[in-house]
């Protein structure tokens, strides 16, 4: 078991050394690890509830992920402690500065003019602000996709608008990328430099397809912040 859970979750196990985590913390992930993939691996030699579906399995992973995490998460998120909050508030404050000049005519994101009525995409700034609420690493992935999914809905019915009765293609990068940068700086939810350290941690080698390019986008979309200066 113990050669297949360091095989399955490689990251997990050198994070816990490189930052030595306390007992309880790596008694709980390992609990976590234990009963997910005793639930998910058909060819477990562990005792598993027969007669459950793929659903109620997923559903059951989930339960289990949401309460080890809610048990680890202060050591988890912030293994650092006073530094890690130190380097989060200094970040938050930089975004802080940022916003007042950050407008949908900003010469550093370029926001194309038929998106600027839009603004400021208040659906998706009430999904991103919620980022801090969540303690499992999905569900902080989830608000980031469902996020990025409301900017592409509203993107895409403004370019149906402008379009009008004619062909309309749908938006891209280029277009997505300027109205998220903005969405993240007006929101400015708490922690964010732990929270993709968290993510990265702990999610990303179970991201895949549409889930991995909206997060990825989310960390490229953060190194881009870091690089604007306030007033410019």
């Amino acid at each position: 078991m113990g050669c297949t859970l360091l095989y399955l979750y490689p990251s997990w196990f050198r994070y816990l050394s490189v930052l030595s985590l306390s007992l309880s913390l790596f008694l709980s992930l390992s609990l976590f690890l234990c009963l997910s993939v005793t639930v998910l691996n058909p060819s477990s030699s562990l005792p598993c509830e027969p007669g459950l579906d793929e659903q109620q399995l997923q559903d059951a992973h989930l339960a289990v992920e949401r309460m080890c995490f809610s048990r680890i998460y202060r050591s988890a998120f912030m293994p650092n402690g006073e530094t890690d909050l130190l380097r989060d508030q200094l970040f938050h404050e930089h975004i802080s500065k940022l916003a007042p000049s950050i407008t949908v005519d900003h010469t550093a994101l370029q926001i194309p003019p038929i998106y600027a009525k839009q603004a400021p995409w208040p659906s998706a700034l009430v999904i991103l602000e919620q980022l801090a609420l969540f303690k499992a690493p999905c569900d902080k992935v989830s608000v980031v996709m469902r996020c990025s999914q409301s900017i592409m809905m509203m993107l895409s019915r403004a370019r149906i608008i402008a379009a009008g009765r004619g062909d309309c293609s749908a938006p891209g990068a280029d277009d997505f990328f300027p109205v998220f940068v903005y969405v993240i700086i007006h929101a400015n939810p708490p922690s964010l430099l732990s929270t993709v350290e968290y993510i990265s941690n702990f999610m990303s080698h179970r991201m895949f397809g549409e889930q991995s390019y909206w997060w990825t986008q989310f960390c490229i979309a953060i190194e881009f912040i870091k690089t604007m200066e306030p007033g410019n």
